[in-house]
């Protein structure tokens, strides 16, 4: 596959190792939300139980928890489990979305530093740092 408007040489390397990095995570990330969201559909419709979005922003208001995932312990269990647990299973397919960006910026990172390009390999560093930073702060990886 190849990254249309990528030029060759070793910055066409990068920008096509980065461009499938965030090609195939979306990809794929969709693909496990939507089959999270699959299963719970058809869960829902065995049980009774249909996917309100109110209940969530209900229950915060209301000052109980509301019925998702808050941890990746949390995710975890709830892959665990069998049959798995399709919240969880969405909640994974997220976790990979929101994580694509920070894996294409590694790939650029290793990439640079294989071509010896040690001014954007440090470029990329501090943009991974300051990503994780972020996710590390804002509670993500509790």
């Amino acid at each position: 596959m190849s990254v249309p408007g990528a030029s060759e040489g070793p910055s066409g390397l990068v920008e096509r190792r980065v461009g499938r990095v965030l090609f195939w995570g979306g990809v794929l990330s969709v693909a496990i939300t939507l089959l999270g969201f699959v299963l719970y559909a058809a869960h829902g419709e065995l049980s009774g139980q249909t996917l309100h979005l109110e209940r969530a922003t209900q229950h915060r208001q209301e000052g109980r928890p509301a019925a998702v995932f808050v941890s990746a312990r949390d995710v975890v269990n709830g892959l665990a489990r069998w049959p798995v647990d399709p919240v969880a299973l969405m909640t994974l397919g997220l976790l990979a979305l929101a994580a694509t960006p920070a894996v294409g910026v590694l790939t650029a990172l290793v990439t640079f530093v294989a071509l010896g390009d040690r001014d954007y390999a440090v470029i990329a560093a501090i943009v991974l740092g300051a990503l994780l930073l972020g996710f590390f702060v804002s509670g993500g990886a509790g």
